[in-house]
């Protein structure tokens, strides 16, 4: 055969058939193209919104350390007032003691003159406590393992009790037999550092009184063990008997500020999150690339 032939009615049809097809089929290209650009805008709308709501917590870091490290600045500031405070006080020249005790309530850490005795029979041993003295060896300071000894005093101007830490004895001295040379008779005048005792910790002892078995300063305890007022006194080193013992000058205020390097950390830290925050920031979103939905042609 030499081809097929189609009558005028047959081609028309045949025309109109394919005119019908290209137009469904422009029209499935332009629904497809409006549905991946509505869904594009919407995925960029989404990433946005969370994109910024993560941006603002990531703020909030940088803003709370700088507030962290300013605090630290302030008190920076007032640890070294109180320094400045303290070595004022132990820099005064020494006071006669107040007889009234409520007088001594802002006094602690300020130098104290009283005369009276001691009743060395009414002696307190707190242990155990170490000193670091002096050696002239290569290793420096070595600690001494011994006591502190607690003595009441009584007062020559109104008869009252305190106590007096006379300062530290080693273990080899503890027994008062061994240091009689130290134990001072009769009226005699003590300078000293006003005292709040201490604060008893997890890992220490009770102490027992019964026993007079004492492990922490417990100023109101061996007052009423030995009937005398909750006053203490340190003996400063001037008050030291001429034998050494008990070594006077016991006060050790040690007053910790760490303050700057705290301040160092919490600012860089501010820093390094702000820059964290500004990358982040002005990084640009990856475009994402979305398939338009497949096009589907219906045979007539």
């Amino acid at each position: 055969t030499k081809g097929l032939a189609f009558t005028p009615s047959a081609r028309y049809c045949f025309q109109d058939i394919t005119m019908q097809r290209v137009t469904a089929f422009r029209h499935l290209l332009l629904q497809s193209r409006r549905w991946a650009s509505s869904a594009s805008v919407a995925s960029a709308g989404a990433t946005a919104s969370k994109t910024t709501a993560g941006h603002y917590a990531l703020l909030a870091v940088p803003a709370i350390t700088f507030g962290l490290g300013t605090w630290q600045v302030f008190r920076k500031q007032q640890k070294e007032n109180l320094i400045v405070q303290m070595e004022n006080k132990l820099k005064k020249s020494a006071i006669p003691l107040p007889n009234e005790l409520r007088d001594l309530d802002n006094m602690e850490y300020e130098r104290v003159s009283v005369t009276g005795t001691f009743l060395h029979d009414q002696e307190m041993q707190v242990a155990p406590r170490t000193i670091t003295r002096e050696v002239f060896t290569n290793m420096g300071d070595l600690p001494e393992a011994g006591a502190q000894v607690i003595t009441p005093f009584r007062r020559a101007d109104n008869g009252e009790v305190i106590l007096v830490n006379r300062g530290f004895v080693p273990d080899s001295h503890r027994d008062a037999a061994t240091r009689q040379a130290g134990q001072v008779a009769g009226t005699t005048t003590v300078e000293g550092i006003v005292r709040k005792g201490e604060r008893k910790t997890a890992f220490v002892p009770d102490n027992k009184p019964d026993t007079n078995t004492w492990h922490w300063i417990d100023v109101f305890g061996m007052a009423s063990a030995r009937n005398a007022q909750p006053v203490l006194i340190d003996a400063v080193p001037e008050s030291t008997p001429e034998c050494g013992l008990p070594l006077g000058g016991q006060t050790r205020i040690t007053i910790r500020n760490e303050h700057l390097q705290y301040i160092v950390t919490w600012y860089s830290l501010s820093v390094i999150t702000l820059v964290m925050w500004l990358t982040l920031r002005n990084r640009k979103p990856t475009p994402v690339l979305r398939r338009p939905p497949p096009i589907v042609t219906r045979r007539a």
